[in-house]
C-alpha cells in the first residue's frame, strides 16, 4: 500500500554518452505512479545539439535525423518541472537518470530537486536472491514483456513492472520510506527540523553548518553532495555526531560549486568561529613542518617543527602532528637507504635529524640525500593556473599556484575561455600552509578534474 498523497515519477533518459557534465540527454519518458497505477505519462525525443555517437545510435535507435526536428530541452524543461512536481524520482540506477536531468536543468540555470529512489538498490533489498541487478537481468525473473529495451518509455514500462512487485514485497512501506529518507528515523530528528528541511538543502558541493540554541555554532563540514551528507550524520552517526545532533536546532549551508573552495571556506570558519565539535580540524590549524638546511656544501640538516604563522615561508611540508611527522621522516630516511647514517633526534618541541660523527665518507650519503631533498621539494615546483569547471555550466574558478603556494582565485565565465588570466584582476589567496598542502594533494589525487594550466 502506498503512503498518503505519495506519487512517484518513474523515468528513463536516453542519452549521447555516459558522462552527465558533458553528455545531453536525446529522449526522457516519465509515467507519473500513485503507488497503485500509472495516472499521467510524458515523453518526447530531444535535440542534444551536438552529433549521437555511432555506439549510442546503434544501442537506441536513436540517430541524428531523428532529433534534428524535436524540441530542445528548454522548450520542454517547464513540462518536466510541473508533471514531476511534489514526485519521488524513481529510476533504474537514479544517479544515472537524475545527474542528466538536474545537469539539463543546471544548463537553463535552474535547479532541479527531487527526492529520488532507486530500483535497482530497492529490488537489491527486497529480493537478494537474484544475485544481479540490471534492468535485463530484472525483466527476465519477473517475466516482464516488452518488445524493445534502451527506448525511453519501454524502459520507463518495466521499470513500473519492477515497481510494482516492489510496492507488493513492501506492504509496510518500511522500505521504500527507509530508502526516500536515507535510512533516517523520522524520531530521532531534532524538533526543529523535519524530514522536508532535509530533502530542500541542494544536493551540491559546499559547506554546511549545525547551530544550536542562540545559533551557537556547534559543527561546520563540507561536502560534495552536502544534502546527502548531512543525510549521513543522522543516518548512521558516530559517537561524536550524535552530541552536536542532539543539541541542534537549525541547520544551513552554503553552496560553494567548487571542492577547493569549500575546503578554503570549511578552514576560514573553523579558524574564525572554533566550532565546539571541530576540535580534529582545530588541530590540524598548527600543524608540524619540515624544513631542510645546509649548514656547508657537505652537510644537510632536516628538522620537525610547530608551523607558527610568521615562519610558514621556510617549510617544505605539513604534517597533522608530531607523531605522523616523526613517522614520515623514519619511512623516508629508509626508503632512501638514510636510516643507518642519519639518526633523528628530539630538539625542544621537535626532532632534526644528525650525521654520526663517525661518518666521514660523505660519497656514501650525499646522492641519497639529494634525491630526497628533490622529493621532498615538490611542492615548490606546482606552478599552476588552476581551472574548476565544476561549479556551473557557465562559470568555472581559477586557482593561482606560485611555486607551491596558493596566491589567487577569481571566478571565470567558461564561456569566454580561460587564454588571457590576468592575475592582476584576481583576488589575493593566502590559506595556512597545512591547507595549502591539502588542496595540492587534493589536485594531484584527483587531477582529471581540473585543468592545469603551466604559469610562464
Amino acid at each position: 500500500m502506498n503512503a498518503p498523497d505519495r506519487k512517484y515519477a518513474i523515468i528513463d533518459v536516453e542519452t549521447t554518452g555516459g558522462n552527465a557534465r558533458i553528455g545531453r540527454i536525446t529522449e526522457i519518458a516519465i509515467a507519473i505512479h500513485d503507488g497503485e497505477k500509472v495516472i499521467d505519462t510524458f515523453e518526447t525525443l530531444v535535440n542534444p545539439e551536438v552529433s549521437i555517437p555511432p555506439f549510442i545510435r546503434h544501442l537506441t535507435g536513436i540517430t541524428d535525423e531523428m532529433v534534428s526536428e524535436a524540441p530542445f530541452f528548454y522548450e520542454v524543461a517547464r513540462q518536466i518541472v510541473e508533471i514531476t512536481e511534489d514526485c519521488i524520482f524513481v529510476a533504474h540506477n537514479v544517479k544515472f537518470d537524475y545527474m542528466f536531468v538536474r545537469s539539463e536543468f543546471e544548463r537553463l540555470g535552474y535547479s532541479y530537486q527531487r527526492r529520488q529512489l532507486c530500483t535497482r538498490q530497492l529490488t537489491k533489498k527486497a529480493f537478494p536472491e537474484i544475485g544481479r541487478y540490471s534492468l535485463d537481468r530484472l525483466i527476465d525473473y519477473f517475466n516482464i514483456h516488452t518488445e524493445v529495451r534502451h527506448r525511453a518509455m519501454a524502459d520507463v514500462m518495466a521499470t513500473i513492472e519492477v515497481f510494482r512487485h516492489l510496492l507488493r514485497e513492501d506492504n509496510g512501506n518500511n522500505l521504500l520510506t527507509s530508502h526516500i529518507n536515507h535510512g533516517i528515523k523520522l524520531s530521532k530528528l531534532p524538533g526543529t527540523i523535519t524530514i522536508e528541511d532535509i530533502h530542500a538543502i541542494p544536493e551540491t558541493t559546499g559547506v554546511y553548518y549545525f547551530f544550536g540554541s542562540n545559533d551557537y555554532l556547534l559543527y561546520v563540514g563540507r561536502s560534495k553532495n552536502i544534502q546527502k551528507r548531512i543525510m549521513q550524520h543522522f543516518s548512521n552517526p558516530t559517537s561524536r555526531s550524535i552530541k552536536f545532533l542532539e543539541r541542534t536546532q537549525r541547520i544551513d549551508y552554503e553552496e560553494t560549486g567548487s571542492e577547493i573552495t569549500s575546503i578554503l571556506r570549511e578552514d576560514e570558519i573553523i579558524k574564525n568561529q572554533r566550532p565546539e565539535y571541530n576540535v580534529a580540524q582545530r588541530k590540524t590549524l598548527k600543524p608540524f613542518g619540515l624544513r631542510i638546511t645546509r649548514n656547508n656544501p657537505d652537510t644537510f640538516r632536516m628538522e620537525l617543527h610547530p608551523v607558527l604563522d610568521d615562519d610558514e615561508e621556510d617549510f617544505i611540508k605539513t604534517f597533522k602532528s608530531r607523531r605522523s611527522a616523526k613517522s614520515f621522516l623514519q619511512s623516508v630516511l629508509e626508503e632512501f637507504h638514510l636510516n643507518d647514517l642519519i639518526t633523528i633526534e628530539k630538539n625542544g618541541t621537535g626532532f632534526h635529524t644528525s650525521i654520526p660523527e663517525s661518518e666521514t665518507d660523505f660519497s656514501l650519503w650525499t646522492e641519497n640525500f639529494n634525491r630526497l631533498s628533490k622529493m621532498l621539494n615538490e611542492r615548490r615546483n606546482f606552478h599552476y593556473a588552476v581551472i574548476d569547471k565544476s561549479y556551473s555550466h557557465h562559470e568555472a574558478t581559477c586557482f593561482l599556484f606560485e611555486s607551491g603556494r596558493l596566491t589567487k582565485m577569481m571566478r571565470l565565465d567558461s564561456q569566454e575561455g580561460f587564454s588571457d588570466l590576468n592575475p592582476d584582476d584576481m583576488d589575493d589567496c593566502h590559506p595556512p600552509l597545512a591547507i595549502n598542502d591539502l588542496i595540492i594533494s587534493f589536485i594531484q589525487k584527483y587531477r582529471k578534474r581540473y585543468t592545469l594550466m603551466p604559469l610562464k
